[in-house]
């Protein structure tokens, strides 16, 4: 067999998932830290040279071998993929570095679940209060407009705290809900003692413009604080599991996800999922965007992984092949802060595919309950304790469990 038969043989063995998360990483891997070799050894210019004043047959056997080379070697690659990312999430570590992270992981869990509660906590105070507080802004109003006169200037304290809650807003920030209910008091007093209906009073049409200013400003600081609780909600739900915290960023996405199907349905994912992918690959469109999400997520961890190796690499040589430090500092300087970059986006692009896994759950569990011969369940406590027996006769293997079959 010629190597163009043996190139076209190889094509159906690797999958454009392989091509773009394995193969397309280690060739820039290996063009990059080739063109910084050439500035240092002649020998690789030379080859580079020579290659392109060869005649094209030559290009195209020597194209075909390190073609071949290269899917070999990404394909090895590829087989190491799931331990380089189970080193992402924390497992494999040692002893003291996994504590170390874990403390830094279990501080910023801390610091998202006070963000939460603050968050829950202001929604509690604003939601309830804020037909009470329109209420009064009204009643206010109504007694102030038998007034026949009104003083109600931009140096007037109340305005400048209005203006305040206009400028918190235009931020995008949240109101207290104590700051609010100052304002309130105070513009309401004001209301009081001073018409808000006058003609041609600047004044009057100024104090007019603040009371319907405040009932927005109201029912903003209502929305945005329901707003924060839910975004702070999904930034613990999603980045942390509820039982057990993972020495690093994916480790704990990831374990959001074994938390989710635990919490909601009393499922054991690592046990299920395999036998979940069959319901999931009927729907060849879902399973479609399943396997790019987890594409790219394998893209990033082979470029974090990839630039790991290069850093390393050009520490330990160019010490020997530069006659000047600038190169060394490069890249201990460029080096990590491009590798930081990597593993937060394999971070983000984990919890994206994470939400996916999220989906999967909850859209064909029931579809994995009819592939086991397992009647649907009445109601979502009886699924619970459905999942919980599956998984204790299946999963844990103990044989007084009784689950009755669906056998119609």
């Amino acid at each position: 067999m010629d190597l163009s038969g043996l190139l076209e043989k190889l094509k159906g063995l690797f999958t454009p998932s392989f091509l773009i998360s394995s193969v397309t990483p280690l060739f820039c891997f290996i063009l990059f830290n080739g063109a910084i070799l050439g500035q240092y050894n002649h020998t690789v210019r030379k080859w580079v040279s020579d290659y392109y004043l060869s005649s094209s047959a030559s290009k195209a056997v020597s194209g075909a071998i390190l073609s071949i080379v290269l899917l070999v070697i990404a394909y090895v690659f590829s087989t190491l993929n799931l331990f380089l990312l189970e080193i992402l999430q924390g497992k494999h570590l040692p002893k003291w570095l996994e504590y170390s992270l874990r403390t830094g992981e279990n501080a910023r869990l801390d610091a998202l679940t006070e963000q939460w509660q603050n968050a829950r906590q202001l929604r509690r105070q604003l939601g309830p209060n804020a037909d009470t507080w329109r209420r009064e802004l009204q009643v206010a109003r109504d007694q102030g407009s038998k007034l026949s006169e009104c003083n109600y200037g931009v140096d007037n304290n109340v305005y400048k705290s209005v203006e305040g809650l206009v400028q918190l807003r235009n931020a995008g920030a949240a109101i207290q809900a104590d700051v609010l209910r100052d304002c309130i008091t105070r513009l309401a007093n004001v209301l009081e003692t001073n018409s808000a209906n006058l003609a041609n009073n600047p004044d009057s049409i100024r104090l007019d413009r603040h009371h319907l200013l405040l009932f927005r400003l109201i029912g903003y600081a209502v929305g945005k604080a329901e707003d924060e609780y839910l975004r702070r909600f999904n930034d613990k739900e999603f980045n942390f599991s509820r039982y057990t915290v993972a020495p690093t960023r994916i480790g704990n996405a990831a374990e959001s996800v074994r938390g989710y199907a635990l919490s909601r349905y009393g499922m054991n994912l690592d046990f299920f999922w395999p036998r979940l992918q069959k319901a999931v690959q009927a729907r060849s469109d879902f399973y479609k965007t399943l396997q790019d999400a987890k594409t790219q997520l394998d893209f990033t961890v082979s470029l974090f992984w990839l630039t790991v190796a290069s850093i390393a690499l050009w520490i330990v040589l160019l010490p020997f092949l530069s006659r000047t430090w600038l190169p060394l500092i490069s890249v201990g300087l460029i080096g990590p802060a491009l590798a930081f970059m990597w593993y937060r986006m394999a971070a983000q692009n984990y919890r994206s595919f994470g939400d996916l896994l999220r989906s999967c759950i909850d859209l064909f569990r029931l579809e994995l309950l009819t592939d086991l011969k397992v009647p649907f369940p009445q109601d979502s406590q009886v699924e619970v304790q459905l999942w919980d027996r599956v998984n204790r006769w299946i999963s844990y293997g103990e044989g007084n469990i009784f689950v009755a079959y669906k056998t119609d």
